[in-house]
This record gives structure tokens, C-alpha cells and sequence, in this order.
């Protein structure tokens, strides 16, 4: 699966993917930023500088289209397919946020959770040893190596995000990165000059 942590002051996973139960030959990448140009992430209103994420793969997409929409406690999710994922988001003032997602259209069941944390903070299936290297004052680069020794389904490379310092003045959406709002969907339904049109009686 997946090992990402937070200390408090940086980012960093491990490279390895898996499929089917298969490991993948290539490291990839698990720590994400925002395009300048044409993204601006947010959760409660503070800027999100970086993300981590463990889980289906399917879901990075789906993370910063909501992130640049910006994202709250109320946040609904609407996804077609069943999915989950687990992120560790950190905000520019080094806050870090978990944001857990996890649907089951054949039971009918969404769960979404958005918990801040200001200290260490693990997620994946090698959290657990990473939480405990961090524990005993280790930083996240030494969690996520004890991580991969230990939990099978870590590996690779580790990638490390050093988080800069907070900004003096938070940063605020510039005017043309604000998303659009999106219009309601029309009802399915046949309209004729304005007006529903009466269904056919059988004859």
C-alpha cells in the first residue's frame, strides 16, 4: 500500500505502488503541489501547499479538482465509482490536515472526514511504525525508512517535502484561480416553451 507522514515540519513518503498484488517496477510519486499558474488549493480556507496521499491511485485527480474548489468539514462527496483514499494535506502556516474518503456505491455508504492536526501524523498501511519512530523524536524521512524495513507493502524511494516558513500575511485566491461556480444540472425532464409538457396517456 503505502506509507505518508507528517512531523510537524515536513512531508514524506515511500515510491512504491502495487497492483493486483504486484509491485510496480517504477517509483511513483505520492507527494503533490499545486500548478501556480492554474491551481490554488485550499482546506478551511487556508492555502494547501502540498499533499500526500495513500490509497487508490484513481483519486489524485479527483483530490485537487476538489482542493482548488476548496474543501471543508461540509465538503459533500459525489464520485461515480467506489474509491478511498487517505491524505495528509499541509496547509502554508504548517498545519497539516488528514483527509479521509471512502465509498461504497453497493452499500450505499460515504464517509468523509477532514481532521486537523498541528503534530505527527501517519497514514497507509506502514503508519503505524512510522508513528512509533516519531514517537520517540525521529523526524518523518527516519519514519518512513523504518516503515519500509518493516511493513511489506512499503517501499522504494523516500521523497521528502521540507515545508518553508510560514508567510507573514496568508496568502489570499488571486481573482482569475477562483473556481467557477458550477450551474445546477436541468432536470431530466421535456420542456416546451417554458412549460413541462403533459406525459401521453396509453390508449
Amino acid at each position: 500500500m503505502t506509507t505518508i507522514v507528517w512531523d510537524g515540519k515536513n512531508l514524506a513518503s515511500d515510491s512504491q505502488i502495487t497492483s493486483n498484488g504486484a509491485i510496480g517496477l517504477t517509483p511513483f510519486k505520492k507527494i503533490y503541489f499545486p500548478d501556480d499558474k492554474t491551481e490554488y488549493w485550499e482546506a478551511n480556507g487556508k492555502r494547501v501547499i502540498a499533499f500526500a496521499v495513500s490509497g487508490d491511485a484513481r483519486s489524485i485527480d479527483y483530490i485537487k479538482h476538489e482542493l482548488h474548489k476548496g474543501i471543508t468539514y461540509r465538503t459533500q462527496v459525489d464520485v461515480e465509482d467506489d474509491m478511498f483514499f487517505s491524505t495528509i494535506l499541509v496547509t502554508e502556516d504548517r498545519l497539516a490536515y488528514d483527509w479521509t474518503v471512502d465509498t461504497n456505491k453497493e452499500k450505499r455508504n460515504t464517509h468523509s472526514a477532514l481532521i486537523p492536526y498541528s503534530g505527527p501524523v501517519a497514514k497507509g498501511s506502514g503508519g503505524r511504525y512510522a508513528m512509533a519512530i516519531m514517537a520517540i523524536g525521529k523526524d518523518a524521512k527516519s519514519a518512513v525508512k523504518a516503515a519500509i524495513r518493516l511493513d511489506p507493502h512499503s517501499g522504494g524511494d523516500i521523497i521528502e517535502f521540507v515545508t518553508p516558513e510560514a508567510p507573514a500575511v496568508p496568502s489570499v485566491r488571486p481573482e482569475h484561480l477562483k473556481p467557477k461556480v458550477e450551474e445546477p444540472k436541468a432536470k431530466d425532464e421535456d420542456k416546451k416553451d417554458g412549460k413541462k409538457e403533459k406525459p401521453a396517456k396509453a390508449a
